[in-house]
């Protein structure tokens, strides 16, 4: 098994922290914490090395960002 620690430092500031960022404002989902942001920011940060029209499984994603932010990216995403 592995384990990858998500440093808020490196990571808070990035451009793709500022690119979910920038989806989030678009979006009216601001009323979240920035440790969220920095977890949406490593899914931005892997899902941008997939292709395009993936079909992506977000397990127990209510109405959360993450299906959204895929969706945008061009994914297709199953939500459950």
């Amino acid at each position: 098994m592995q384990f990858e620690y998500l440093d808020p430092d490196k990571i808070i500031g990035t451009q793709e922290f500022i690119e979910v960022e920038k989806f989030l404002k678009r979006t009216g989902r601001t009323k979240i914490g920035w440790h969220y942001i920095v977890d949406l920011t490593w899914i931005y940060s892997q899902a941008k090395k997939w292709p395009v029209c993936s079909l992506v499984l977000d397990a127990g994603g209510g109405l959360g960002p993450t299906q959204f932010l895929l969706a945008e990216m061009g994914m297709n995403v199953v939500n459950i």
